[in-house]
């Protein structure tokens, strides 16, 4: 809990930072260039990051640690999330999110939490949320056809146009807050309090969305933050980031 709430300030406060770049034109890095994919586990330990540890492409800039210099990747491309992005195959056709996702205020105080799972395989899209005793889970399958399952219950096929709506709300929300963005118009990379972080800025159907992804030291993710206000951040972690290894998180409708 303590590590959540510590990754969740850092997250929250690197999140704010981008709006607040992004609004007034200013701040660090440079344009994510082109490239990439756009799809959508833990930070630890003080030591300096490798900066170009699973990064790709060139890297400048950098800031004084310790009275040294380290340099960070000052672009999308030359990134880490980029990189494990890669690595693992993830795109916005193939991938499995899996992990606890928490909505914070401005301070970084926890208002909600809920447990989530966003799998996607070619066109077929899983999408779950259970908060407390409380559940929701839609399917769209190949065909294009959506289905819901309520607390458990047998899943039906939605046929209304309400119905319709309600499944494509939850897998659209989720679909934002996990799309990896190719094409920041800020980027930044840094480390505080013990975190590699990667911070940056994109414009998504005209609304501007920022998302903020921490490191371990030995490359695995910790925790994903993302929003469209500096008022509310959405921030999973523990987070499971990889491709969908198979058809397994999908029911048979």
């Amino acid at each position: 809990m303590r590590l959540y709430k510590k990754a969740a300030a850092v997250l929250l406060a690197a999140a704010m930072a981008v709006s607040m770049m992004t609004a007034c034109g200013g701040g660090a890095g440079g344009n994510g260039g082109n490239g990439g994919s756009t799809g959508g586990g833990n930070t630890s330990t003080s030591a300096p990051a490798k900066p170009d540890e699973g990064n790709s492409g060139n890297t400048s800039g950098g800031s004084e640690e310790n009275g040294s210099t380290t340099t960070y990747p000052t672009s999308w491309n030359a990134s880490k999330t980029k990189a494990y992005i890669n690595k693992n195959g993830i795109s916005d056709t193939n991938i499995y999110v899996a992990g606890t996702l928490v909505r914070t205020d401005s301070s970084g105080t926890p208002q909600s939490s809920a447990a989530v799972e966003y799998v996607v395989r070619g066109n077929k899209i899983y999408a779950y949320m259970k908060d407390g005793t409380s559940s929701a889970a839609v399917y769209k399958n190949d065909s294009g056809k959506y289905f819901i399952s309520a607390n458990g219950s047998p899943w039906y096929e939605c046929k209304e146009s309400n119905q319709v709506a309600i499944a494509q709300k939850l897998i659209n929300n989720l679909k934002n807050m996990y799309r990896i963005p190719s094409s920041p118009n800020k980027f930044e990379a840094f480390r505080q309090s013990g975190y590699y972080m990667e911070r940056m800025a994109v414009t998504l159907n005209n609304q501007l969305w920022v998302y903020a992804y921490s490191f371990y030291d030995n490359g695995t993710l910790g925790a994903i933050a993302s929003g469209t206000s500096a008022n509310s951040i959405f921030v999973t972690s523990p987070v499971t980031l990889t491709a969908c290894p198979n058809s397994f998180a999908f029911p048979n409708t």
